[in-house]
C-alpha cells in the first residue's frame, strides 16, 4: 500500500477569538465552520474517495480488507478526528465511523 497522499481539497484556517474558521472547498461548494485553535486541521475532507481497512464480515471481525468508500462526515473528539464513510461496494447503506489510521486517500 503506498504512503498517504496529502489532501487536495482547499482548506484555509482563519483565526478569530480562540477559534479557527475552516473554509473547505468540496465539489464546487464552500463549507465554513469554526473549531477551537487547539484542534488540528482534519486530514480528510467530506466528499473525498478513500480506502478503508475494515472487517469483511461481522462473523469474523479479525479478517480485514481494503474497501473503497467516500467520506460523508467528520467529528473531533478525545483529541482526534474520526470520519464517517459510506462504502461504495455495499448493497445496504454501508455507513460506518472509522479512524484515520485505517484510511488511505484514493484521489490526489
Amino acid at each position: 500500500m503506498p504512503g498517504r497522499v496529502k489532501s487536495k481539497c482547499t482548506t484555509t484556517a482563519l483565526t478569530k477569538k480562540n477559534c479557527n474558521m475552516i473554509v473547505t472547498q468540496i465539489e464546487r461548494r464552500k463549507i465554513e465552520f469554526f473549531v477551537s485553535t487547539d484542534i488540528p486541521l482534519p486530514e480528510y475532507c467530506i466528499g473525498q474517495l478513500v480506502e478503508v481497512f475494515s472487517s469483511v464480515s461481522w462473523d469474523n471481525p479479525s479478517e480485514k480488507r481494503w474497501f473503497p468508500a467516500r467520506v460523508t462526515g467528520m467529528e473531533h473528539s478525545h483529541s482526534k478526528w474520526s470520519y464517517q464513510v459510506q462504502f461504495l461496494n455495499c448493497s445496504g447503506q454501508g455507513i460506518e465511523w472509522v479512524n484515520p489510521q485505517d484510511m488511505w486517500l484514493l484521489e490526489p
